[in-house]
């Protein structure tokens, strides 16, 4: 096989396109030797200018291949020149690279220290942290991801080594000279990470040392990889990047179909019905509730997987920063899978239900209990035994989602539920987040609860009570019952900021608290009967409360932040250059990921300050009060 089409295959996906181009410069390396020097000049001029990549990747001087382009001056297109021209394209990716892997380099290095640090205060954050059972097992894997990170990074440099020898003796090859491998390419590699690769051994042998001192492991000979699996975390799915990229092809898939099935379904609604004259709205209606809450639980697991994703692409270990038992298998190709299947589930027989009444497909039954013309008792188990499916799959054995896990998800609901006799961690307060974003769902549960628990077929009265109330449910559980799910999540949050606010003493979480409060008192008046005017203008506050809160201090945006991504926005829009912000700067220039950042060990150790990592570690700090 040809060194370019290895050279594609070895690649890291997440580094794509930032290694050296290798078939580029042997193209214009054989357009060098056919003396097709203008082609050649010109495609390393655009590789070069500012114009192709939006910026020079790095600053290099200027050569004569570029004057000659510049004035225009045919007698300068020699073959020496486009050599000159070929060599100093060569330097600037040389360079290019080199600049990542020192960039990979210092992100490990500082994430080592991290760790280091994070290690000595181990004992006393045991005392305090309600997780601290899995804080050794989440020390031993991001020692792991650590130890994966170099490794990663050393094949990133060796490959990249590898090119630029082989490319090299092209060079001699092509253009029958001696001096690229002899002389060209010992000068390029000098005082070079490609050439010497000792700090990235030092870091990996002080790796292993730390990893030494924290496995359960007694034996020395033992390698941190049969450690990792001896302690239960095993390997996650790097290298697997056939079986991704399988995954990934069924999951757009699903999505697609998923979505085509649904705009069926909507088409299908639109549609006339069977026998207007006996067709019921309100009883076609009163079982949406179940309907919305078994969509509600697909939306979850969509939202769990989708941010799991995330995460993983971008490097951020959710495990360790949610506290979670870091022996979890839990992936988002699993979660998907879940979703999956419950959609498929709700899709089937929700189309069904929605086939079936319009069109009266299946015969009625017990038709003569009520006055309604198009009730039957049937139509009941179309939401029951979706929501059957739904808690069978949710609740069945998995060797997986094992049942400690879920319990761990449910202890923590527990200590969010009862936040002042708790210390709040940060996954209790995504618990907590969480529950808020759900209060507008929980309250389908009674009101899916009354349905099923009713008469059916459904009778006149329980109709007249829908078409009152918007479900079948008595008076008292609009009055009480849905005025407190809708309160209570607003009023764990308010707990669990006043108990960081008497941990910490940080006064950011009196202004958390205040926030949860505006929310709370729209419920409140809301739900009583206030005047118009006072509902409108405490959704208002709390509106503006919640989006101040999220904006500057979730975010962590100010005024001036908004100011320069607008600038920057309009910039782009009539062609100019913009300028990186502070936060981008340190990736200016690459075209992927720096190599080495695989490696995210806790919340807050933002190194590489990317949009993502950069609010996952804002808004973690905003709610720990640090």
């Amino acid at each position: 096989m040809k060194f370019a089409k290895l050279l594609d295959e070895y690649q890291l996906a997440e580094w794509r396109g930032t290694y050296i181009p290798y078939y580029f410069l042997k193209k214009r390396l054989n357009e060098i030797a056919t003396s097709r020097l203008q082609d050649a000049l010109r495609e390393l001029s655009r590789r070069s200018t500012p114009s192709s990549q939006g910026g020079r990747r790095l600053s290099a001087p200027v050569t004569s291949f570029e004057v000659a382009e510049a004035t225009g001056s045919p007698d300068l297109h020699t073959q020496d020149v486009a050599r000159e021209a070929w060599l100093g394209a060569l330097k600037r990716e040389v360079r290019r690279v080199d600049s990542n892997v020192n960039r990979g380099l210092q992100e490990l290095q500082q994430q080592f220290l991290d760790l280091m640090q994070l290690s000595q205060g181990e004992g006393a954050e045991a005392q305090h942290n309600p997780m601290s059972q899995f804080l050794h097992l989440n020390m031993l894997e991001a020692l792991g991801r650590l130890g994966e990170g170099i490794y990663r990074l050393k094949g990133y440099t060796e490959l990249n080594h590898a090119a630029l020898y082989k490319i090299l003796r092209k060079w001699d090859k092509v253009l029958k000279r001696t001096d690229g491998v002899a002389e060209i390419y010992p000068q390029i590699i000098e005082g070079t990470r490609i050439g010497d690769m000792t700090a990235i051994e030092a870091l990996d042998a002080n790796v292993k040392e730390a990893f030494s001192r924290q496995s359960p492991a007694t034996n020395p000979d033992i390698s941190p990889e049969v450690a990792l699996l001896a302690a239960g975390l095993g390997t996650r799915s790097a290298g697997l990047q056939g079986q991704a990229l399988r995954a990934e092809r069924l999951l757009f898939f699903f999505l697609g179909s998923s979505s085509a099935l649904v705009l069926s379904i909507i088409a299908l609604i639109c549609l006339p019905e069977k026998d207007p004259m006996t067709f019921s709205k309100n009883y076609f209606l009163c079982s949406f509730p179940v309907f919305r809450v078994c969509l509600s639980a697909v939306l979850v697991i969509l939202g769990l997987a989708y941010v799991a994703r995330v995460c993983e692409d971008n490097f951020i270990n959710h495990f360790f920063i949610l506290g979670i038992d870091p022996r979890c298998r839990v992936s988002p190709n699993f979660l998907f899978t879940w979703a999956m299947l419950l959609s498929s589930a709700w899709i089937l027989v929700f189309g069904f239900y929605v086939v079936d009444y319009k069109w009266m497909v299946l015969p009625l039954v017990w038709a003569s209990s009520t006055r309604l013309e198009r009730a039957s008792w049937h139509y009941v188990l179309y939401p029951t035994v979706l929501l059957g499916l739904t808690v069978a799959l949710l609740l069945r054995p998995s060797a997986v989602c094992r049942c400690k896990y879920k319990v761990q998800i449910l202890r923590g609901v527990g200590r969010t539920c009862l936040a002042p006799f708790y210390a709040v961690n940060f996954g209790d307060n995504m618990v907590g987040d969480v529950l808020t974003s759900l209060a507008r769902p929980l309250r389908d549960v009674p009101a899916a609860m009354c349905y099923l628990g009713s008469h059916h077929p459904q009778l006149q009265s329980a109709m007249e009570q829908f078409v009152k109330s918007g479900n079948t449910c008595p008076a008292w559980e609009h009055e009480i019952i849905s005025p407190l799910i809708a309160a209570l999540p607003f009023w764990f949050r308010l707990w669990q900021c006043a108990r960081r606010f008497w941990d910490t003493g940080q006064k950011r979480n009196l202004l958390n608290l205040g926030k949860y409060t505006s929310s709370l008192i729209v419920v409140i008046v809301s739900t009583q009967a206030c005047p118009k005017w006072l509902v409108v203008l405490a959704s208002a506050v709390a509106t503006a409360y919640a989006a101040w809160w999220d904006i500057c201090m979730d975010w962590g945006l100010t005024f001036g932040d908004l100011c320069f991504l607008t600038g920057a926005r309009r910039s782009s829009g009539a062609g100019g250059t913009s300028h990186s912000s502070p936060a981008s700067s340190f990736d200016a220039g690459l075209n992927s990921p720096v190599p080495g950042s695989p490696v995210q060990s806790f919340a807050g150790m933002n190194v590489r300050m990317g949009p993502g990592r950069q609010a996952v570690g804002q808004y973690s700090r905003a709610q720990s009060g640090t």
